[in-house]
């Protein structure tokens, strides 16, 4: 900007000053922004005319490198008026950030600079999706700065120093080290976590953490220390870094990495440094940080650091050439970054899940504290074509495909990893290097969450080629895809088409809907659109969209899929429905069938078959007649404990308890033929409606001949 000296009286002089100050000399005009800080004389001179002698005025000028937010306009950082001297900050220029009315805001996209950076006591500067460059050092005075989608870069020529209490909650998004002197943090910083979790990059330099470094991990994303291509040693100090894991409708192992070499024990880290003892009731509640921490099992008595359990089974195994040998002792054994961990995972430390033999697991963070691995990591591998354990050794994702195109002569084209959502405690899943899964839907419901993007905290398997050679993983492996779907169970309905040919059941097409935490109705990038198929095609059509995968908000009220079917031939068809984790949500489920004008229901815990056929009837092969409606969970008035039925001579008894009863007018058996379509045989009346339990019997006079299937609906006085 410019800045103009002033004066009344003759005309036609002309301005002049020290080396430093550019000033106009025809018109005074200074521009600050070429001129050094300092204090100038500037000598305004008129030449000797007209019997007239010379004349000379002077004037004082000061040129300051502080520039100093007055937010008289708005909180536009990139606005001049907002700023003392009318321009805006450059990097050569100090900037204050006073406690003004209008906070400044560095607005989306936008690139804000400056050399030191001071903020005073009640001041907040808000970054917004843009960047904050400084050169110099930051200083506090209580102000913050509030860095949750933006970045801050450290690009200095001399030593910086990021002050502790500098951000709003000691959190912050993306952070870029870019200073060959290096940069080090003199308090605590968490790289944040969420669906817009945080990074740090270092560029050159090194960034010192003194142990205050922390990457966070939530539900919804993971924080990473991002590709460094410096070849060099870029981060010192010691790095705690989170894996969260939510909660499974059961318990199952998980095959995990700590993503650092600790410098404590496994007990202090992902035990959170105390352990179970027994008896169980003469100690306390072993959980010091609610949410943080599991159970780690070994022993009856709780020695050697491990959660007294009454079996001492251990929960915590490592892997040897051919298979998996348990921990023996936490208290003395780290944790290695190389080293896969299968953890049979009860959730959190609460008391309950160590004491009860539950099927359910609670959600957790595991976090441990070390130093993290840079550089090419070698992994050596089992000797001839077999499998062995590596890990994800780094504090960020990384790619599969990039892995396998480096290490083409030594890994087969598949990693495998290890879904707690699959069998009774979790099984294997390949996973190649385009994505594609190795889940068969006629045995296992669904594809796994697994990617081609293994997240830090996973270990997985490979399978060598006969080279000998060993698996290097490195820097430029990283992606900076935080995906959190490995360790978060979302709940799932696949939906596919099928027919018969020769003999033969074929899978004609499929859509998957798929339910979760942070998802939205509407269609965005979560879902993908349908490529239609020569024959047969179903998509889901959400207003006129059409769609192969839709992501939706968890079920909470009433919901809808639309199926749209096209070129379907005159034929018969079979419906499947495969639910993924809808176990004891309370989920109902139906299909639609606008031709037939039926409606029925789909299981939510096990596979559905609908049978239909398409006719010469236009109305049958409709684009639109089909829609699954889904219901939300809804308080029952009663709870099913058993039901069974059994040959009793030429008749069928059928028995069933329930407990909590109340407000029920009664009770509707009914029967089938086929165990889809059911027809009422007869009522039974309560007997309890007290929130009590209750047992009832019927007595089936007539049964078919066959199989018969039986249910019993509870009805009550609402209707």
């Amino acid at each position: 900007g410019t800045r103009n000296v002033t004066f009344s009286g003759t005309n036609g002089g002309s301005y002049t000053s020290a080396s430093g100050l550019s000033i106009d000399a025809n018109t005074g005009a200074i521009n600050v922004t070429a001129s050094t800080p300092g204090s100038y004389v500037v000598t305004y001179t008129v030449a000797a005319a007209g019997g007239c002698s010379q004349f000379t005025t002077t004037a004082n000028v000061s040129i300051t490198n502080t520039i100093v937010w007055t937010g008289s306009v708005d909180n536009d950082w990139t606005k001049p008026g907002n700023w003392n001297c009318g321009i805006v900050p450059t990097s050569s220029k100090d900037v204050v950030i006073g406690n003004t009315t209008n906070k400044p805001t560095l607005p989306t996209n936008a690139i804000g600079y400056a050399n030191n950076f001071t903020i005073e006591s009640g001041a907040i500067l808000t970054i917004q999706n843009a960047e904050l460059q400084v050169k110099g050092n930051l200083i506090t005075n209580g102000g913050t700065i509030t860095n949750t989608i933006g970045r801050i870069t450290f690009n200095g020529t001399s030593a910086q120093s990021i002050p502790a209490n500098m951000f709003t909650a000691n959190t912050v998004k993306d952070v870029e080290i870019n200073n060959a002197a290096g940069v080090s943090l003199s308090g605590t910083l968490n790289i944040q976590s969420g669906s817009s979790a945080g990074s740090v990059t270092v560029k050159s330099g090194t960034f010192n953490t003194n142990d205050f470094l922390t990457i966070k991990s939530d539900l919804l994303g993971t924080g990473r220390i991002a590709e460094n291509s410096t070849g060099t040693l870029y981060l010192s100090g010691n790095v705690t870094v989170e894996r969260f894991i939510p909660a499974h409708s059961r318990r199952a192992f998980r095959l995990l990495a700590p993503s650092v070499n600790s410098t404590a024990s496994i007990n202090a880290n992902w035990q959170e440094g105390v352990n179970v003892l027994m008896p169980y009731d003469t100690f306390p509640l072993f959980n010091p940080i609610p949410g943080y921490g599991t159970h780690i099992t070994g022993s009856q008595t709780g020695l050697k650091g491990f959660d007294a359990t009454i079996t001492g089974n251990p929960s915590l195994y490592t892997r040897s050439a051919t298979a998996w040998v348990a921990i023996n002792n936490t208290n003395l054994l780290k944790l290695d970054a190389k080293t896969g961990y299968l953890l049979f995972f009860r959730g959190d430390r609460t008391r309950t899940n160590i004491m009860s033999n539950t099927n359910f697991s609670s959600s957790t963070t595991l976090r441990a504290r070390g130093s993290i691995l840079m550089g090419n990591q070698s992994y050596a591998l089992n000797a001839g074509a077999t499998f062995s354990v590596v890990t994800n050794p780094y504090a960020a994702p990384v790619r599969w495909d990039k892995i396998v195109q480096d290490n083409a002569a030594v890994v087969e084209d598949s990693y495998y990893y290890f879904d707690a959502a699959l069998g009774s405690r979790g099984g294997y899943v390949s996973v190649n290097t385009t994505g594609n899964k190795s889940i068969l839907s006629d045995t296992v419901f669904g594809n796994p969450n697994a990617t081609i993007e293994i997240q830090s905290g996973q270990a997985f398997f490979v399978k060598s080629k006969a080279s000998g050679s060993p698996l290097v993983i490195n820097e430029s492996h990283k992606s900076n895809n935080n995906t959190v779907q490995v360790f978060r169970s979302s709940q799932r309905l696949y939906t596919s088409l099928h027919f018969m040919f020769d003999s033969n059941r074929v899978l004609a097409d499929g859509v998957n809907s798929t339910f979760g935490t942070g998802l939205s109705k509407e269609v965005d990038g979560n879902d993908a659109a349908d490529l239609a198929n020569i024959d047969e095609n179903i998509s889901i059509n959400r207003n006129g969209t059409f769609l192969s995968i839709e992501s939706r908000p968890l079920i909470s009220g009433n919901d809808t899929i639309p199926l749209n079917i096209s070129r379907l031939k005159t034929q018969a068809y079979e419906w499947q429905f495969a639910p993924v984790e809808f176990s004891n949500t309370g989920v109902i489920a139906y299909l639609e069938d606008k031709y037939l004008k039926t409606r029925t229901q789909v299981s939510m815990i096990n596979k559905t078959i609908v049978p239909f056929t398409v006719t010469s009837a236009a109305a049958s092969s409709a684009a639109d007649r089909f829609m699954i409606v889904l219901e939300g969970p809804r308080v029952l008035p009663v709870d099913f404990v058993n039901i069974k039925a059994y040959l009793n001579n030429s008749r069928v008894q059928v028995e069933w308890n329930v407990a909590t009863e109340s407000n029920i007018d009664r009770y509707e058996v009914e029967r089938s033929t086929d165990g889809r379509g059911f027809v009422s045989i007869g009522m039974v009346q309560p007997i309890a409606n007290n929130n009590n339990s209750a047992a009832y019997s019927y007595t089936d006079p007539s049964p078919v001949e066959g199989y018969n299937y039986y249910r019993i609906k509870a009805v009550d006085k609402n209707g």
